[in-house]
C-alpha cells in the first residue's frame, strides 16, 4: 500500500491494535463476520443451479465479441492474485485471443467458471470519519484481468434485457440517463410545491452497507423476473459461490471466504428519495420500505436517513426512531435545499468580481465560469426537451399546478429560458439548429 492508505493501528472491541499483523487479523475477521450471516443465509437456499438450462441456449462468444471488450479494457489498473495486467491481455491478444474464446465458451456451457477467477485481494480506503475504525474504509477488490474481461461480456449482453423492464424512475447506473435527470427533477419538484403553496414532505433513504448486505436471493429472483437468461444468472452464482478474498497489505494476507461479496454489474443502487404530501403519509411509505428492505438483509440507516419540508416539521419514525429533519441535503453530489435561492447573491457576486477583465480571459483562454454554465444550462435545456421516454425530468418542468402566493414569486429554473424566446420554448426546442442559434443571445444576456 503507498503510504497515503497506510493503516497503522485499528480500534479493536478491546483496545487497540499493536502490530501490523494485528492489523490484518481485525480487518480479516471484521470481514468476515460482515459477510458471514448472508454467506450462511444464502448457502442453505442457493444452489447455483437451482435455474434449470433452458431449451434454447444462449449465443456462444465469438473472437470479435472477445476482441470487441478486450479493446476497451482500461490501462494502468492494479492486477489481481494472477499479476496479469491488462496491458499484457492487449499485448497478447493476437495468440490469446481464440484460447479466451474457448474458455469463455467452456463457461458459457458449464454455467461454471474457473476457481481462479474468483480470487481477489482486497486493499483498504480510507472514506471519512476516525481512521482507527475499520467501519471507515472502503474494501476495493483487485480481481484477476481474465474474469473482468469475461463479466464484462456478460454484462453487455444482459444489461439491455434489464434496462427494457426498468421503470423510468431509475436513472441509476443506465445509459443515457445521468445524475443530472435526477438532481433536475428534484430540484423542479421542490422549486414547484414551493411556489404553487403546496406542502411537501422529502425523505431521503440511506441504508447501512447496502452493497455488502442485500440477500443475493433476491438478486437471483429479480433477475430471473427481468427475463435475465438461467444460464447467466447461474454463471453469475457460481462465481459468488466460490469468491474468497484476502486483505492485502504490503504484500502480506490471510485468506478469507467472502462468498457473497457484491458485483458492481447487478446495478443495485441505495440512493433513495421518497415523496410525500403530509407526515404521516411519508412515515408509511417509508415504514413500508424499511419492511421490505429487511426481508432483503437490507438495514435502513435512521441516523442517516433525512426529512426535509416546506411545511410544519411533524414527526417521523421508521420502526420507532424518529427521523431528522434538515433544511439541506447534498444528493448525488448537489447540494439540495427548498431555500435554494438564499446563496444567489453571494455567489453572483464571486463570480462577477472575478476575471472581470475580457482581455485577459482572451489572452489567458480561460473559460468564464458564469458564462460556461449558462451554455450547459442552455444545452440541457434543449436535450431535456426531447426526451420521449416521458422521464420525471420532463414532466416536472412541464408541471404547473397550484395556487401562488401574493407578491413576485421567486425565479423559476426555466424563467430565463423564457425571458428570451417565451413560453412555447418547448416546442421552439425541437429545432436543433434554431434552438443551437439562439444558445449565444442566451449566454450573452447572462440569463441565470
Amino acid at each position: 500500500m503507498t503510504h497515503r492508505n497506510w493503516i497503522g493501528k485499528l480500534k479493536k472491541e478491546y483496545g487497540e491494535t499493536k502490530t501490523r499483523q494485528d492489523v490484518i487479523n481485525h480487518a480479516t475477521e471484521f470481514y468476515k463476520e460482515l459477510y458471514k450471516k448472508y454467506s450462511e443465509t444464502n448457502e442453505t437456499e442457493d444452489s447455483h443451479k437451482d435455474f434449470e438450462e433452458e431449451e434454447e441456449t444462449v449465443k456462444p462468444i465469438d473472437e470479435c465479441e472477445v476482441l470487441e471488450h478486450l479493446k476497451k479494457l482500461k490501462t494502468e489498473k492494479s492486477p489481481g492474485p494472477d499479476n496479469i495486467t491488462n496491458e499484457i491481455l492487449k499485448i497478447g491478444a493476437p495468440l490469446l485471443l481464440s484460447h479466451l474464446t474457448q474458455v469463455f465458451n467452456l463457461s458459457l456451457k458449464t454455467e461454471e467458471v474457473p476457481k481462479q477467477w474468483c480470487n481477489s485481494d482486497i486493499v483498504l480506503l480510507y472514506k471519512k470519519g476516525d481512521p482507527l475504525d475499520i467501519g471507515n474504509y472502503r474494501p476495493i477488490s483487485l480481481l484477476p484481468s481474465i474474469y473482468k474481461l469475461f463479466t464484462t461480456i456478460l454484462l453487455s449482453r444482459i444489461t439491455p434485457i434489464i434496462d427494457a423492464s426498468q421503470p423510468i424512475e431509475q436513472a441509476g447506473f443506465r445509459s443515457g440517463f445521468s445524475t443530472i435527470d435526477h438532481i433536475h427533477t428534484l430540484e423542479q419538484i421542490l422549486e414547484k410545491y414551493k411556489e404553487f403553496n403546496q406542502p411537501l414532505y422529502v425523505g431521503y433513504v440511506d441504508y447501512t452497507k447496502a452493497f455488502d448486505t442485500i440477500t443475493h436471493t433476491s438478486i437471483w429472483k429479480a433477475l430471473n423476473v427481468c427475463g435475465v437468461s438461467k444460464t447467466y444468472i447461474n454463471i453469475i452464482k457460481n462465481i459468488y459461490s466460490k469468491s474468497t478474498s484476502r486483505i492485502k497489505m504490503e504484500n502480506k494476507g490471510e485468506q478469507i471466504s467472502i462468498e457473497r461479496c457484491q458485483t458492481s454489474h447487478l446495478r443495485f443502487a441505495d440512493d433513495i428519495i421518497v415523496f410525500a404530501k403530509s407526515a404521516k403519509e411519508l412515515e408509511q411509505m417509508m415504514q413500508s420500505l424499511a419492511y421490505e428492505s429487511k426481508k432483503c438483509d437490507l438495514q435502513m440507516n435512521a441516523n442517516k436517513t433525512k426529512v426535509m419540508t416546506n411545511s410544519t416539521q411533524r414527526p417521523v419514525k421508521v420502526f420507532g426512531q424518529q427521523i431528522d429533519y434538515i433544511q439541506e441535503y447534498v444528493y448525488l453530489g448537489k447540494q439540495i435545499s427548498f431555500n435554494k435561492n438564499s446563496n444567489k447573491e453571494e455567489v453572483n457576486r464571486r463570480i462577477n468580481s472575478t476575471w472581470k477583465n475580457e482581455d485577459i480571459r482572451r489572452k489567458t483562454r480561460l473559460t468564464d465560469a458564469l458564462e460556461q454554465a449558462l451554455r450547459l444550462k442552455w444545452k440541457w435545456a434543449g436535450h431535456l426537451s426531447r426526451y420521449t421516454d416521458k422521464r420525471w425530468s420532463l414532466q416536472t418542468t412541464k408541471w404547473p399546478a397550484g395556487k401562488r402566493s401574493k407578491g413576485r414569486p421567486l425565479k423559476g429554473w426555466a424563467d430565463g429560458i423564457k425571458e428570451l424566446v417565451g413560453k412555447d420554448w418547448l416546442t421552439l426546442s425541437q429545432n436543433r439548429d434554431k434552438w443551437k442559434e439562439l444558445e449565444e443571445a442566451f449566454t450573452r444576456k447572462g440569463f441565470v
